[in-house]
C-alpha cells in the first residue's frame, strides 16, 4: 500500500504524483502535505520518493469458479 503525495501549482491544479513508503516520509518529504492519504493499491512496484524503500504493487487474485461462484485460490510456499 502507497502513500500518495499530490503535487500542485500556484492555482491547484495537479501537477505531478509522488509515492511514498508511508505517512512519515510523505509528512517529510512533501512540501504540499495535505493530511493522511495512505491505503493505495498501486498496479506496479514504485520507489517511495524520500527514502527509496521499493514500495509494493498489490498482486492480482487467482479466481476459479465453483458451483457458479468464484473462489478464491491462496497459495503460500512455507520455507
Amino acid at each position: 500500500m502507497a502513500h500518495l503525495g499530490f503535487q500542485e501549482d500556484e492555482r491547484g491544479d495537479l501537477v505531478g504524483l509522488a509515492y511514498y513508503c508511508s505517512d512519515f516520509c510523505n509528512r517529510e518529504h512533501n512540501p504540499d502535505y495535505g493530511g493522511w492519504n495512505g491505503a493505495h493499491e498501486l498496479d506496479t512496484r514504485e520507489v517511495c520518493a524520500a527514502c527509496g524503500v521499493e514500495v509494493d504493487a498489490v498482486e492480482e487474485l487467482d479466481m476459479q469458479w465453483s458451483e457458479g461462484r468464484p473462489q478464491l485460490v491462496v497459495s503460500r510456499e512455507i520455507s
